[in-house]
C-alpha cells in the first residue's frame, strides 16, 4: 500500500526532493494511521525500494537533471525489463489507468513489496504485449546497470588512488560521522563521531533537506587530512552506493568481511543481508528472487532453492560478503 501511495504522490509531485515526497505522503496518511506509528520510517524504507526498482530516478540517471539541484527525484516513464522469457519486471510512475489499469495488464500485476512483475499467459508473447501497451522496454543489463566485477583489493586500490589525488587538508568537519566496523556491531551502531581516531573511513555529513554528503576520508587523531567526495567524478552511481561498496571492500581486505545469512523453511530459501547493498546489487537479487520482510537484517530476499548457489556466489564474488550459515 505504501509503495502505491508513494508512486501516486510522485506522479503529481516529482521532480522534487525526497523530503518533499515523504512529507506529502505523510499528509495523505494523516488521520488514517496512529500518530505513534512508525509510518515515517517505513515510508523512507519504501522510498528507497522504489529507487532501487527504478520507479524513481536520481540525477545521474536523467538527461535533463543538470537543470535542477542535486538530490531531486524524477519519475521514470512506464517501463519493463524481461527477467526471463515469461516474466517481466515493471517500473515507472503513472496514474492507475496508464499502467495497471491497461486492459493488457488489468488484474495481472503481482506486487512483491515495492517490486511489480507480470507473468505471461499460456501462449502469450509477453514482450510484444507490453510493447503494444505502450511501455518502454529496457534490457535487463540496462535496468541492472551493474559495474564491471573486480576484486576487493583492486576496488580499494582505485579508491585510495582517487583519495591521494586530492589536496591535503587538516580540518575538523562539523557534523561529520565516520563508519567504524572494528567493533563488529550492527550497521547503525557503527556510525559515530571521529573522536581521536586515525585511519581510512567512509564518512558522511548532513546537507540541507535531510540529505547526506558521502566521502572517503583519511583521519589523523580525529582530524580529516584528506577526503574525496562520493560519488566520484563521472560516476553514475549514488554517493551512498559508492560508500557502501568501499566499506565492503575495506572490510574484506581487512579480513572481516560483512555477512549474510541463509535460512530455510519447508517452502523457501531466504537471504538475510546484514549490510546495505548498492542499487545494482538490489536489482540483481530481484532478478534471482523477490524482496521480503527483513528478519533482523538490512534487507531480506527469497530465492528459489535451485538459485541459492548463484545468489550466494553473487554476494560473495561481487560484494565480497561472507555467508554465516
Amino acid at each position: 500500500m505504501l509503495a502505491q501511495l508513494l508512486r501516486a504522490v510522485a506522479w503529481s509531485t516529482c521532480p522534487c526532493r525526497p523530503f518533499a515526497l515523504l512529507r506529502e505522503a505523510e499528509r495523505c496518511l494523516r488521520g488514517l494511521v496512529a500518530e505513534s506509528s512508525k509510518v515515517s520510517v517505513r515510508l523512507t524504507e519504501v522510498l528507497e525500494s522504489l529507487i532501487a526498482t527504478g520507479d524513481l530516478l536520481e540525477p545521474g540517471q536523467v538527461t535533463y537533471a543538470e537543470e535542477l539541484p542535486k538530490g531531486w527525484l524524477f519519475p521514470a516513464p512506464p517501463s519493463f525489463a524481461m527477467l526471463s522469457e515469461g516474466v517481466a519486471q515493471l517500473f515507472g510512475v503513472a496514474n492507475e489507468e496508464e499502467l495497471e489499469g491497461l486492459p493488457a495488464l488489468r488484474g495481472r500485476v503481482v506486487h512483491e513489496g515495492a517490486s511489480r512483475r507480470v507473468t505471461a499467459l499460456s501462449g502469450e508473447a509477453l514482450e510484444a504485449t507490453l510493447r503494444v501497451a505502450g511501455l518502454r522496454e529496457l534490457s535487463v543489463q540496462a535496468w541492472l546497470r551493474e559495474p564491471v566485477g573486480q576484486s576487493a583489493t583492486n576496488f580499494l586500490s582505485a579508491a585510495k588512488k582517487r583519495l591521494k589525488a586530492t589536496e591535503p587538508v587538516d580540518a575538523v568537519i562539523d557534523g561529520l560521522e565516520i563508519f567504524d566496523s572494528a567493533g563488529d556491531g550492527i550497521y547503525s551502531a557503527c556510525w559515530g563521531v571521529p573522536g581521536s581516531k586515525s585511519g581510512l573511513f567512509i564518512a558522511r555529513r548532513p546537507k540541507a533537506y535531510g540529505n547526506w554528503q558521502w566521502m572517503l576520508a583519511e583521519l589523523n587523531g580525529g582530524r580529516v587530512v584528506q577526503s574525496a567526495l562520493l560519488p566520484s567524478p563521472g560516476s553514475s552511481f549514488r554517493g551512498c552506493d559508492e560508500a557502501w561498496t568501499t566499506q565492503l571492500a575495506l572490510d574484506a581486505v581487512r579480513g572481516r568481511p560483512q555477512r549474510f545469512r541463509v535460512r530455510q523453511d519447508s517452502s523457501a530459501v531466504y537471504l538475510d543481508i546484514l549490510f546495505p547493498v548498492p542499487l545494482w546489487a538490489h536489482r540483481r537479487l530481484l532478478v534471482l528472487g523477490q524482496q521480503v520482510t527483513r528478519q533482523k537484517s538490512i534487507c531480506s530476499f527469497q530465492v528459489p532453492a535451485e538459485l541459492l548457489g548463484e545468489a550466494s556466489g553473487f554476494l560473495e564474488q561481487r560484494l565480497w560478503l561472507k555467508r554465516t550459515s
